[in-house]
């Protein structure tokens, strides 16, 4: 953000004008404005202008609406944004939570959730009737199901403990059972 436009240098309070700066070369447009927080957007797309724009008001008031000043730029962001969100929510839709000491670690892990969030997309858009597409849970016990397919290993269970000397029929029926000792 440039100097100007630092929360430190600049005191705004809700409902005032926004404050919106752009450089020189007018390539770079950045703005401070107070909603319901402190809201600085920088941009090289847009325009310095404000426009009035009517929002609904939060509960409790007495009006159901408010007229709010906003930059364009911000008009702009809330038009057109979309594919980095969505992308973004898509992604911690099953977050490894782990953590990690190594850096390349998390970075894995980020790297095959981009995998099977495209690849959730891509099968999605191949398979366009209704019964064929894939939620997120469903995408991944396949792509899991797949990796496994074909790995079937001979598990050699070993029992613990003495071996049987006798059947176990003759087991169950000598005196186990109280009823016999009665």
């Amino acid at each position: 953000m440039p100097d100007e436009l630092r929360s430190s240098k600049i005191k705004i309070k809700k409902g005032e004008r926004p404050v919106v700066w752009q450089d020189e070369n007018q390539t770079i447009v950045a703005c401070t404005w107070q909603d319901s927080g402190r809201v600085n957007m920088i941009s090289t797309v847009g325009d310095t202008g404000i426009t009035k724009v009517t929002c609904k008001n939060k509960r409790g008031a007495t009006e159901l609406y408010r007229e709010v000043e906003k930059p364009n730029i911000n008009l702009f962001y809330n038009k057109n944004m979309g594919g980095v969100d969505t992308f973004d929510r898509l992604c911690n839709s099953y977050p490894f939570d782990r953590r990690n000491y190594k850096w390349y670690h998390t970075l894995w892990h980020f790297i095959i959730e981009i995998a099977l969030v495209n690849g959730r997309i891509v099968h999605n858009l191949q398979n366009p009737d209704k019964k064929d597409k894939l939620s997120a849970i469903r995408f991944r016990e396949k792509v899991v199901n797949g990796l496994l397919d074909g790995y079937s290993r001979n598990i050699i269970i070993r029992g613990r403990g003495r071996k049987r000397t006798l059947p176990l029929e003759n087991r169950l029926s000598e005196r186990h059972f109280v009823s016999k000792y009665d």
